[in-house]
């Protein structure tokens, strides 16, 4: 072996010392399983460290995958060469691989027939490995060259030792072969015997017809199952591949602090600068402001002023009544008779300074002429609208129709919502009365007086009923 300077190395082993022993398990599952075939390997194999349980060939059944009957044993028992080989190393150990390890390994494929006898022939030995369903039965070395008939020779040698162990039946087909490395003239000698040459996998093919020594090592560079060699032994070797694991991950960390704490660098400067800009803004703002505010000083009226006036206007504006509304309702009360006419009408905002309504048609005329002077003792009402009207009766309504079509107008414009009636004249006339609203008895037709508070007026809630005279 050659003498390695640093890192870790990978070590495949081809001795004759590699056993093969195949043991029934009960069904058993996790630890009892693994307890098991710990003890199974340390009774076979008491004397030497370097043993594994093969994986178990993929078999039908969900329980023969999870707990297969039989489990094939591996086992390098030569400790003491191997054991001077690895303290003269001064490099860690990786791993260590058996030839027959790798072999099993590579036979198990499912491209290749169940039933199979794999040899590697070389330049001073010859190793011929058999599986029974994908499954290592037998491994042998051969301590010579490799020619063609030494190869034929000990196939056949090894095939009638499995019949005679009753491990192949005799009548059965023969098992195929499959040589990895020179195979002239072997393919004629295995004639005779009725067996056949296989071709290898494609992914072996390149290599197959060359030293195929150095394939297996490729192999076991890639840490395959079967590995030999005790935890004691490749310490050093997990350690450092932990070591860099960690110093990977510390690395990553490191970076992504970096990167977090650049990302907080740049947040906190443009947190600075979105402050700077808003005391800016800030600065401009109160330096309009100061602006506005000596424009507004030399301005010879109040800004308290101003605000007032402004803030008069605008509820004024907002709480003005609808006049058409209004009058809409009450064109409604004059559709007691078509003969009725608006004789005046006085429409007027409710205020403290509004007169109140006159109590009977006299008074009713005066405040006519003069609704534009205020009561002096006004008395203070609710805001609205007060409404004071005269109706025009036709001359030829005497008596009770006069006082019928009153009483209609009267009531109607009782039943329209918001207003209240300050002047009725249904309520003034006498039940003999036949002048109606007038003391005067003529020929001009009669006016009569009514007035009223309105608040909240619509046409849509106005009455439909019509009285009759």
């Amino acid at each position: 072996m050659d003498r390695a300077h640093r890192g870790s190395v990978w070590i495949v082993t081809d001795m004759a010392e590699e056993t093969i022993s195949e043991v029934q398990v009960p069904r058993l599952y996790g630890r009892d399983r693994s307890g098991f075939i710990n003890r199974q390997l340390t009774s076979r194999f008491p004397e030497t460290p370097y043993k594994i349980a093969l994986p178990a060939s993929s078999q039908t059944g969900l329980l023969n995958r999870l707990a297969p009957l039989r489990q094939t044993l591996l086992a390098l028992d030569a400790k003491e060469r191997i054991d001077q080989v690895l303290d003269n190393l001064d490099a860690k150990v990786a791993g260590l691989w058996s030839t027959s390890g790798l072999l099993a390994r590579l036979g198990a494929s499912k491209t290749l027939p169940g039933n199979l006898f794999v040899v590697v022939p070389g330049l001073q030995s010859m190793r011929i490995l058999f599986l029974k369903e994908r499954v290592p039965i037998i491994s042998r070395l051969i301590l010579e060259p490799s020619t063609s008939q030494l190869v034929t020779a000990e196939i056949i040698r090894t095939l009638r030792h499995l019949e005679n162990t009753k491990v192949i039946e005799r009548s059965s087909e023969k098992p195929p072969v499959l040589v990895l490395g020179n195979r002239e003239g072997i393919a004629q000698g295995l004639l005779d015997e009725q067996m056949r040459l296989i071709e290898a996998p494609a992914a072996l093919r390149k290599v197959a017809t060359s030293d195929f020594k150095f394939a297996l090592f490729d192999l076991a560079i890639q840490s395959p199952p079967g590995q030999l060699a005790p935890l004691s032994r490749r310490t050093a070797h997990i350690a450092a591949a932990v070591g860099r694991w960690a110093y990977t991950m510390a690395a990553a960390i490191i970076c992504f602090a970096i990167w977090n704490l650049l990302a907080s660098f740049e947040r906190i400067q443009d947190a600075r600068t979105s402050i700077t800009r808003s005391q800016g803004t800030l600065t401009e703002l109160g330096r309009k402001l100061t602006m506005v505010e000596k424009s507004i000083a030399a301005y010879p009226v109040t800004s308290e002023l101003v605000k007032n006036t402004i803030r008069l206007d605008r509820e004024e504006l907002l709480s003005a009544p609808s006049i058409s509304k209004q009058l809409a309702s009450i064109t409604v009360a004059l559709a007691a008779d078509p003969a009725l006419r608006l004789g005046r009408l006085d429409w007027s905002i409710q205020s403290p300074l509004l007169a109140s309504c006159p109590t009977d048609t006299a008074i009713a005329l005066a405040t006519a002429v003069a609704t534009s002077t205020p009561a002096s003792d006004a008395v203070t009402r609710a805001p609205g609208t007060r409404i004071s009207f005269d109706i025009v009766l036709p001359p030829t309504l005497t008596g009770k129709a006069r006082t019928s079509v009153i009483a209609a107008v009267s009531e109607r414009l009782t039943s329209i919502p918001g207003v209240a009636l300050q002047l009725d004249p249904a309520k003034l006339q006498p039940e003999s009365s036949l002048a109606g609203g007038s003391r005067l008895a003529g020929t001009e037709p009669a006016a009569v007086a009514w007035c009223l508070d309105v608040s909240n007026v619509s046409p849509s809630l106005a009455p439909s009923q019509r009285s009759k005279p």
